[in-house]
């Protein structure tokens, strides 16, 4: 079967989006402290508005801790006590992964949210002035909340003196010293390490509020897991046995236990496995034939968003490591040289090394790869086998 069935076809399901990453629930189980710090450390901001100073906090865990459902959250709590309260606050959210490819892109996002002005001619530093410039006249407030930070920062060169995002971001009130800011707050969320990626100017700008997320455990994962099976497939499909399997499975993994990603795309493939082999549950032989395939690297989600381009990557960097058995891993001019001949296969425009380059270290950054500066490209975590297997399977699915 190339497709997924339709939902009012399939036995199974019941409504798939309530397994995607991007499903917020009405509910957020286990991190019900951490948005409880957040708001401890915004409220009294928000209290007093007009006299407020910018305060930049960090979010960060592993994959699939939580960290975007929990900011997300966060957002709308933000937003409707502002609201109700009829303040000039407006939250902006940009997902550095999938909305901005460099500084000046993001600057961009922010101001034509802030101001609803589209604007195509201002540089990168233009951008910022004249967002404080349009705060101060009208007299309105923001809240920046940046997701995957640390994507956006390992894609971008900084310059080694003057930094980058964080440093213009989390100084945006030097702009207009001694008055009270017109930014409430920046949130950047991304894994433990972001900092690897900061020079030591933008690492003294951010202070030392952080909120850390850990891995969930078993009892949680299968918790939550419980809850969006109920919304996710129709009754009497997932067994409590299925469930403390699929939870068991997430929580034992060697990389990344407990990534709840995994746990919701272990559900949703079986959910997949059972409507293809035309069955009226999932069953745990569905799960272990699931499983067996080694769901490595990102989430049905994200490999949905990466595109074309990607996947002439990953198929030239398959191919490449095919050809070189003796080594783990192949430079990158070999395979930018196994792109330019997928390109010609699929009858596509060629891509530029650099471009390439762009796209293998984003590839890393999803554990889809392993980039080594010096080395070059390999693949961890997986055979070639299975990660061709892997992407042929989600190319069915889209």
């Amino acid at each position: 079967m190339n497709q997924v069935m339709r939902e009012n076809d399939s036995a199974i399901f019941k409504d798939q989006k309530k397994l995607a990453p991007t499903y917020i629930p009405r509910n957020l189980l286990h991190r019900e402290e951490q948005i409880q710090e957040l708001n401890k450390i915004y409220r009294p901001g928000l209290n007093n508005i007009h006299e407020s100073y910018l305060q930049v906090v960090r979010v960060v865990g592993p994959v699939g801790s939580g960290k975007t459902c929990t900011v997300t959250w966060f957002k709308h709590i933000i937003q409707d006590i502002a609201d109700r309260q009829q303040l000039p606050l407006k939250v902006i959210y940009v997902n550095c992964k999938s909305m901005a490819r460099n500084p000046r892109s993001l600057y961009k996002i922010i101001y034509e949210k802030a101001t609803g002005k589209n604007k195509q001619n201002y540089s990168r530093e233009e951008f910022l002035t004249q967002l404080i410039s349009h705060l101060k006249e009208t007299k309105k407030y923001i809240f920046i909340i940046l997701d995957d930070i640390d994507y956006l920062l390992a894609t971008t060169e900084n310059n080694l003196h003057d930094g980058g995002v964080v440093y213009d971001l989390s100084r945006l009130n030097e702009l207009t010293p001694g008055e009270p800011d017109n930014v409430l707050g920046l949130i950047l969320v991304g894994r433990e390490g972001l900092t690897e990626y900061l020079v030591p100017c933008e690492k003294s700008s951010l202070g030392l509020l952080k909120i850390k997320l850990s891995a969930y455990d078993r009892n949680q994962l299968r918790e939550i897991i419980a809850r969006r099976s109920r919304i996710a497939f129709k009754t009497d499909c997932v067994s409590k046995a299925v469930l403390d399997y699929v939870a068991d499975l997430s929580a034992g993994r060697q990389t990344n236990p407990g990534d709840c990603r995994f746990a919701l795309d272990l559900l949703y493939f079986s959910g997949i496995k059972a409507d293809q082999s035309l069955s009226s549950k999932i069953t745990l032989e569905h799960v272990r034939s699931v499983y067996s395939v080694n769901l490595h690297g990102p989430s049905v989600e994200v490999f949905k968003q990466l595109g074309t381009d990607y996947h002439i990557v990953i198929w030239a960097i398959i191919h490449a490591l095919e050809g070189a058995k003796a080594n783990a891993y192949k430079d990158l001019h070999a395979v930018n040289d196994y792109c330019r001949a997928e390109c010609e296969e699929k009858d596509r425009p060629p891509l530029s090394y650099s471009k390439v380059r762009e796209i293998i270290i984003e590839l890393d950054m999803l554990e889809v790869v392993l980039y080594k500066k010096g080395k070059g490209v390999g693949i961890a975590g997986t055979s070639l086998k299975k990660l061709k297997q892997k992407l042929k399977t989600m190319e069915k699915l889209q």
